[in-house]
């Protein structure tokens, strides 16, 4: 089963699940998600959400760590199914690690800078993904994801502070050569991607008038080691920054 995407997986570092989620799961957690945002987020330190404007609600763009606060979450991120495709993909026992919410606003949400995953999550070795769960249509127009095909096989690229806030870092040497590679992956309500955290990605702004939400489901592979120590660094200077920018 998924022998087609797990070798897209393998050979563009992305494989796209159409409709892997039904419409009556689908309106669940569309339930389940305004839910949280209504009960749970107002209850929430200011480092679990993420506003392009503070004092606009309708801004939101992330929501961290939601299994820690809310069972229906927790839940989903321990779903079998998801962990028995991510073993697959990975070729690896599998630990769930984290679920949030990836939003842009209408006319407001901004651009994503080309990144990869596994710079953020400082594995050893660097096998991990995340499942990238459309709530709403993701097209050209909204702020789709555009992956640069193959660059999972290139091993990690030179990051920088991108000075985008939510999205700390940036490839730093990105170019037309990766331009050269970009795909766009248009889809709609319950269609899912797999991308592996080698996978560089990036996303535009949304230019609509249409809300553009997903969910991401992190999995590490179980033999991975974490360098707990510069992630958690990284993290205490990048929170200090955006607090010194009045983001937080």
């Amino acid at each position: 089963m998924y022998e087609q995407q797990v070798e897209d997986f393998q050979r563009e570092g992305f494989c796209v699940f159409p409709q892997f989620f039904s419409p009556p799961r689908m309106e669940e957690l569309e339930e389940n998600l305004q839910r949280y945002v209504r009960e749970v987020v107002p209850t929430l330190d200011t480092s679990a959400t993420m506003y392009e404007d503070k004092s606009d609600p309708n801004s939101l763009f992330r929501l961290e760590k939601m299994q820690q606060h809310d069972t229906f979450f927790r839940d989903l991120l321990n779903d079998k199914s998801l962990a028995e495709l991510a073993q697959q993909l990975l070729g690896d026992a599998v630990e769930q690690r984290g679920i949030e919410l990836f939003a842009k606003a209408p006319r407001v949400g901004t651009a994503t800078p080309p990144h990869q995953d596994g710079h953020y999550f400082q594995l050893t070795p660097n096998n991990a993904l995340t499942f990238w769960l459309a709530i709403d249509r993701a097209d050209n127009e909204n702020g789709c994801v555009r992956y640069i095909t193959g660059s999972h096989l290139d091993g990690l690229r030179p990051h920088a502070m991108s000075g985008s806030f939510g999205f700390s870092l940036g490839v730093s040497d990105f170019g037309q050569a990766d331009r050269d590679r970009e795909k766009a992956v248009v889809i709609d309500p319950g269609d899912m991607i797999a991308h592996h955290s080698l996978t560089i990605h990036r996303t535009d702004e949304n230019s609509t008038d249409r809300l553009r939400r997903a969910i991401g489901i992190v999995f590490y592979g179980a033999t991975c080691e974490v360098n707990r120590e510069a992630t958690l660094n990284h993290a205490k200077a990048v929170k200090a920054e955006w607090k010194s920018q009045g983001r937080l």
